[in-house]
């Protein structure tokens, strides 16, 4: 769940609002200062996402607190 919020996030709002679409409401007129916080805020999901995808890619018997075993 926690991945999909961040992805939510990163999609939404660093890249879907940014474009201009006619359902968006763009009042007032939107500037590059507030295009760079849109761009700084997508950047700011990426650490949750990356950390998010290494547990996931962690072999099941290795992820902490999972109560199996570690066998090496």
């Amino acid at each position: 769940m926690l991945l999909g919020w961040g992805l939510l996030h990163l999609l939404g709002g660093a890249v879907v609002s940014v474009l201009p679409l006619s359902i968006l409401p763009f009042d007032p007129e939107q500037t590059l200062y507030h295009y760079a916080f849109h761009v700084i805020y997508g950047f700011t999901q990426l650490p949750l996402l990356g950390a998010l995808v290494g547990y996931l890619r962690q072999p099941a018997g290795r992820i902490r607190g999972s109560g199996a075993a570690d066998v090496d």
